[in-house]
């Protein structure tokens, strides 16, 4: 707290206007910094957690939602926590950002619970098992996920299961399709990080045999993310 201390006497009151949900459980500083704290750092479903956390004035007055409009993460190169949409935003629509709770209730809430526990299922094994997988099934997985991840409105997920879907076929020298699934991550990466990695994503659109684990399966031809065949097997990915 000692750097509340060297803000300015605008700032401290901007700061205590924002809201404490300790109540007396906490002293009234410490209570606001624990209920708007933002984290600084890598803070994702793979496990990372963030070491720091950092309170922001303005970012700290969003509003979280279980289905947000907005992701928030820290661009550690430029020391800030950067805000983007990621999807349209209708006007007089409230923007929130992502939380674990939900207002859902009875067999709506069983069904959302379901499909998030089926990304975070599919997102644990083939964060697992990047060089040892079944191709066949691991790209059915990356399109139930999507389908899901559609479903529940988390498309700050999208990124990382499209490059599941380039990983699995650059792997079995589907360069056709490892393109698709590329330029969609990179769009969807640009979309709500458009930081380095989503440069680098953009690279493998462009020559996907530049990837480090091309063609270290054996040779067939799977299918790209528009593929007509996820329609026919029930998990068509557009909502």
């Amino acid at each position: 707290m000692s750097a509340l201390s060297r803000c300015s006497k605008p700032q401290q009151d901007d700061f205590f206007s924002l809201h404490n949900c300790f109540g007396d459980a906490l002293p009234p500083a410490l209570g606001i910094f624990e209920t708007n704290a933002l984290p600084c750092g890598e803070n994702d479903v793979h496990g990372d957690i963030a070491m720091k956390g950092g309170l922001f004035l303005i970012g700290s007055r969003f509003n979280s939602s279980c289905t947000p409009n907005v992701n928030n993460h820290w661009d550690e190169k430029n020391g800030k926590e950067v805000f983007r949409a990621i999807r349209d935003i209708e006007k007089g629509e409230e923007m929130c950002i992502g939380c674990e709770a939900c207002l859902l209730t009875g067999k709506e809430l069983e069904e959302s619970d379901a499909r998030r526990e089926t990304i975070e299922l599919i997102m644990t094994a083939h964060s697992a098992r990047l060089s040892s997988f079944n191709p066949l099934e691991a790209i059915g997985e990356v399109a139930i996920a999507l389908k899901c991840i559609n479903e529940e409105k988390l498309f700050a997920y999208q990124s990382t299961f499209y490059f599941f879907g380039f990983h699995i076929c650059a792997a079995v020298s589907d360069f056709k399709n490892a393109r698709l699934w590329a330029r969609k991550a990179y769009e969807a990466s640009s979309l709500i990080f458009n930081n380095e990695a989503s440069k680098s994503i953009k690279r493998y659109a462009e020559d996907p045999t530049a990837y480090s684990e091309a063609g270290t399966l054996s040779k067939r031809t799977l299918a790209g993310p528009d593929s007509l065949a996820w329609a026919f097997l029930g998990f068509t990915k557009e909502s």
